[in-house]
């Protein structure tokens, strides 16, 4: 199968997928040569209200994002981390499949 799924998102507010899944997103969005940003303290916020929606694109912004240049890039970078780690569960296709 190379479609990549949708993610799941239980009740929880955690999006969960296969890495399967997430290295097929990454490698879609790779070839887009869209702009990334590190997102501003607020756009997180913004994030947190709807984790579901932002969630691939929180991803696509740390994975293909540049090394931050100044301490409050760094800062937003690590902002944008603590999103994805309290949103997003990756799992093994096994797992995926036994639920």
């Amino acid at each position: 199968m190379s479609e990549t799924r949708e993610p799941e998102m239980p009740d929880n507010g955690i999006v969960r997928m296969t890495f399967q899944d997430y290295d097929r997103f990454l490698e879609q969005t790779d070839r887009l040569g869209t702009p990334v940003f590190w997102p501003s303290i607020e756009d997180v916020d913004l994030m947190e209200a709807d984790p579901g929606k932002w969630i691939l694109f929180a991803c696509h912004l740390e994975e293909h994002g540049t090394p931050p240049k100044t301490k409050e890039e760094e800062y937003r970078r690590k902002t944008l981390r603590g999103f994805i780690n309290r949103h997003l569960e990756l799992c093994d296709d096994e797992e995926e499949g036994n639920e």
